[in-house]
């Protein structure tokens, strides 16, 4: 069973932070703010900068953050480290507000393993965390969550717990042969079968492509149970991300007919597996066009010249999903969600499957028009 929708992102794999400092000067930087931990203004022209830097990770740049406060209204809070006025880390967090006045902290929403931080510099990391939760008090939050694809010692000394419910699959990318021979025979004989039986995948070719790829996952999602993202956060990333190259979406065509689609973003030298999904129909399901989506998407990632493919987050107990992507030649990584409770309840992704089954039964059966509504609701705070 594919996991929520928060669990399809990627951290920086295949780059190491304390071989590649950041060199992104703030002009606009008093002298006290040139070192140590600070805020970044929402108007600085150094996020101009940021943008043309692709050794940034694309949930720290300020596109990103502009896709999550337009859809969701919640308000993104960078903390950015710096020595002599210049950026060595970037924290990118978002403060989450339900309509019953909850508040949380987290970095970041909507994707599972991007948070955390890029340097190694102890010292640098305790001033982020230091500015963070004094952030996180004044703003009276339930609690703060750090999710990270690296452990990251200095938050549990400073008080947070771990938790590890999710795994994430990363696929190096090399030559195109050498992926070829990374998949398994039986990957290798369902992406050549989808071939003979005319499945087509090519590049969207305009906004209607997304908008029928947003209805199959939309679908997808209401008959797991699973309430989902509105088609706004869509469209965004469509125009601040798509449309600049920093993603592609795959469409996978049978005799003219869209059957799926696969959503990627490009993150530094990883290339991220958003969404993918094909048409629920017994008629598709020989067509493997799923096999063919992710090869197609591989042999982009490729030629791009990017290191690494992150297939996502999985749950230790889909076993299928799993193995379908460690056939392809992945490796699994925990994840690491960390916590600081200021007051309330934490979340408990682990057990999220395995309840609330009434309500997963009948948002099955709502009709769509209510639950495309509820479900943008909902992930206004489960996200």
């Amino acid at each position: 069973m594919p996991l929520h929708p928060l669990s399809v992102a990627a951290d920086l794999v295949g780059v190491n932070p304390a071989a590649t400092p950041l060199k992104t000067i703030f002009p606009s930087l008093s002298q006290e703010q040139r070192h140590g931990a600070a805020l970044v203004g929402n108007e600085d022209p150094a996020w101009e900068t940021l943008a043309q830097d692709d050794s940034i990770s694309i949930y720290r740049k300020k596109a990103w953050k502009e896709i999550i406060e337009l859809t969701y209204g919640h308000t993104g809070t960078y903390l950015a480290a710096f020595d002599r006025g210049t950026l060595i880390d970037i924290l990118p967090f978002f403060l989450v507000k339900d309509p019953l006045g909850r508040k949380k902290l987290i970095s970041t929403p909507y994707q599972g393993s991007n948070g955390g931080f890029m340097c190694q510099d102890p010292g640098v990391r305790q001033d982020l965390i230091e500015k963070a939760m004094e952030f996180a008090r004044a703003q009276q939050v339930q609690y703060v969550e750090i999710r990270s694809i690296n452990p990251v010692p200095e938050l549990e000394e400073a008080g947070f717990i771990v938790q590890k419910p999710f795994l994430v699959s990363i696929l190096p990318l090399s030559r195109v042969e050498e992926n070829w021979q990374r998949l398994t025979p039986k990957h290798r004989r369902n992406v050549r079968h989808a071939a003979r039986s005319g499945v087509d995948v090519q590049k969207a070719r305009n906004y209607s492509d997304m908008q029928v790829f947003y209805d199959m996952l939309a679908d997808h999602y209401k008959r797991l149970g699973i309430p989902f993202l509105g088609e706004k956060f869509f469209r965004l990333v469509w125009e601040r991300l798509l449309c600049k190259d920093c993603g592609s979406l795959l469409i996978a065509r049978h005799q003219g007919e869209i059957i799926g689609g696969h959503l990627m973003l490009f993150n530094g030298k990883t290339m991220v597996s958003k969404f993918s999904v094909t048409r629920h129909h017994d008629r598709y399901a020989k067509l493997y066009s799923a096999y063919a989506l992710y090869w197609e998407a591989i042999r982009i990632g490729v030629e791009r010249g990017l290191t690494a493919f992150d297939l996502g987050i999985t749950g230790a107990g889909n076993v299928g999903l799993r193995e379908f992507k460690t056939r392809l030649g992945a490796e699994e990584k925990p994840l690491h969600f960390y916590y600081y409770r200021l007051k309330g309840e934490l979340p408990d992704y682990e057990s999220y499957y395995s309840a609330y089954k009434l309500p997963r039964l009948l948002w099955k059966h709502a009709p769509a028009w209510l639950t495309n509504r509820v479900g943008n609701l909902i992930n206004t705070w489960i996200c």
